[in-house]
């Protein structure tokens, strides 16, 4: 009773997966982003422990169970090192968010649980996500395309840009890129399928005009060509990609649609610029997981709307975030699994060339490294959500073959 009622709502997880910022919850903090699926991952692990605990087993088993505490201690001991430097308040929504980290990440200990015949289910309702969200987006882009209306709200003024229902055009791309992989692994084989899916799912990550996405799916391209040697196949996605940057339509008004624009380089140059100067105050154990917000505030980065800006909470870069969160020490401990997830999925690969959800996982990863150079992918709960079940998905299907 207890697995089928996990299982209901890992599958649940997936149908609400791509309504995005719609499952937002108002807590009455405006710095507190809640949804729906916080809830619905947390009846997840309560009773997927619960189910641990009647059938004596171990609940944190798995190649990176270590990794992932070692990252959360580390997280949890920088926020008590500075509880005298923020308040109460300011240290119980910075655990929240924490917290919320290490849940989303549990999803790849009850996924790696699943039978063969329950994670091909599961599947289905991934795909289901592919599909809705890409509706999602094309819905957004056509009725509702000029979104500066929603700046009173703490998100970018974005005219004419597929920004989808996550409100935001680099990590909506991003999530779409991710689709792609999995597409480009899953559905090689069955042609009208994946012909069908791909430029559904291209042509909306297209009008994302999110340039650090298009790199990272450069750079997914050049992995998945290295894995399946299809060169045929990449210098045809390059050429589209070219066509594209000449078709894509640039409305007047839209600075956003400018694929040339150099604002936002000198931008992301001065927030990196700033995070840096915040992690140097204190480069050991930083200021605390995710206080990052408080800390700009403090130093005279964040304008008047510190609470309310939904890009305040994090740096443009999820690397740099760690280091002036958690010093480098935290820095350390989040590399060591990023670096353990890679060289396993590497050595699952080597080992079995037919390891699609290695291979998925493995170039999936590296393109949001990419990614998270110019953004804070890699602390997005979406994308967390995804990486937490490929992880699952990856690990079981050595153990299938072992």
């Amino acid at each position: 009773m207890l697995n089928q009622t996990i299982i209901s709502l890992v599958y649940f997880l997936f149908l609400i997966f791509p309504l995005g910022q719609l499952t937002r919850i108002n807590l009455g903090f405006p710095e507190v982003g809640f949804y729906w699926q916080d809830i619905l991952i947390v009846l997840i692990i309560f009773f997927w422990i619960l189910q641990k605990i009647k059938n004596k087993q171990s609940a944190m088993a798995g190649n990176f169970s270590k990794k992932i505490l070692g990252f959360f201690s580390i997280g949890g001991f920088s926020l008590l090192l500075n509880s005298s430097v923020f308040n109460l308040r300011e240290i119980l929504i910075a655990n929240l968010y924490l917290f919320r980290w290490l849940f989303y990440l549990l999803l790849y200990f009850v996924v790696k649980d699943f039978s063969k015949n329950e994670q091909k289910k599961m599947i289905k309702f991934l795909i289901f996500s592919i599909v809705a969200s890409v509706v999602a987006g094309f819905l957004q882009y056509f009725f509702w395309p000029d979104f500066r209306s929603m700046e009173i709200y703490g998100w970018d003024p974005h005219y004419f840009r597929l920004v989808g229902l996550w409100f935001d055009p680099g990590f909506t791309s991003m999530i779409y890129v991710l689709f792609l992989i999995f597409i480009l692994f899953y559905f090689k084989s069955k042609k009208s399928i994946f012909y069908f899916l791909f430029f559904s799912v291209y042509i909306a990550f297209s009008l994302t005009y999110a340039r650090s996405s298009y790199l990272a799916f450069v750079v997914a391209l050049l992995l998945f060509v290295r894995q399946k040697k299809e060169i045929k196949f990449f210098l045809l996605t390059i050429l589209l990609i070219i066509f594209t940057f000449f078709v894509l339509p640039r409305p007047e008004g839209s600075e956003g649609v400018k694929l040339e624009r150099t604002a936002t380089i000198f931008s992301r140059i001065e927030n990196w610029r700033q995070t840096i100067t915040i992690g140097l105050k204190k480069p050991i154990f930083g200021f605390g997981f995710n206080t990052y917000r408080y800390v700009q505030r403090k130093y005279g980065f964040l304008e008047t709307d510190w609470q309310s800006s939904h890009s305040g909470a994090g740096a443009d870069a999820s690397l740099l975030f760690v280091f002036s969160t958690t010093g480098v020490v935290g820095l350390l401990a989040f590399l060591n699994l990023v670096v353990s997830i890679i060289k396993e999925s590497l050595k699952a690969i080597k080992n079995n060339k037919s390891f699609k959800m290695n291979q998925i996982l493995f170039i999936s990863l590296m393109s949001l490294l990419i990614h998270s150079v110019f953004n804070n992918s890699l602390f997005f709960p979406w994308i967390i959500l995804w990486l937490g079940v490929l992880m699952g998905l990856a690990e079981s299907e050595v153990k299938e073959y072992s």
